[in-house]
């Protein structure tokens, strides 16, 4: 199966009108000067910083990098096989088209038991989700574990609907 442009990202004018409101619950995180750029298929997000700089913010292992010094570079470095797979994850989009997942604009596939809280990288623990919830709650339980020891049981977390 070849993936298009379309499978691997969300459609940006499909996106909440502020895109502040896709970093809101990450600003623990994020730069102060990050601006939403581009989301991927599987819910993580591309930032452009004020100084041209472009980060990537990986919802599933809690960080936020930064990845290319200015756009052109970030866009020539598109053109890598290895680098398209390792920010779009587009063997495992395929993985979860092939076992039936849709989604329509504005959705990512998200996990219903996020992998940082014990949730497994199968097919059966992902859904489409909209783009703005997947952030939301990854974004505060990200937060309310980022300080835990690696391993330590999660008994529960909060999720905050605003």
């Amino acid at each position: 199966m070849e993936l298009g442009w379309d499978d691997i990202t969300v459609d940006k004018w499909a996106e909440v009108a502020d895109p502040a409101d896709l970093i809101a619950d990450w600003l623990w995180l994020v730069p102060e000067d990050a601006e939403p750029m581009l989301a991927t298929a599987c819910g993580d997000l591309f930032l452009q910083r004020s100084d041209g700089r472009i980060a990537v913010l990986d919802t599933y292992a809690g960080s936020c990098a930064t990845v290319a010094p200015d756009y052109e570079q970030w866009k020539a470095m598109l053109d890598d096989p290895e680098q398209l797979e390792a920010w779009f994850r587009g063997g495992w989009i395929i993985e979860l088209l092939e076992a039936g997942l849709k989604r329509e604009p504005r959705h990512c596939f998200s996990p219903f038991v996020p992998p940082i809280i014990g949730g497994t990288w199968r097919p059966s623990n992902f859904h489409a989700c909209d783009l703005l919830v997947h952030l939301s709650v990854l974004g505060q339980i990200h937060e309310q574990v980022k300080d835990l020891p690696p391993g330590t049981p999660i008994r529960e977390f909060r999720i905050v609907e605003e």
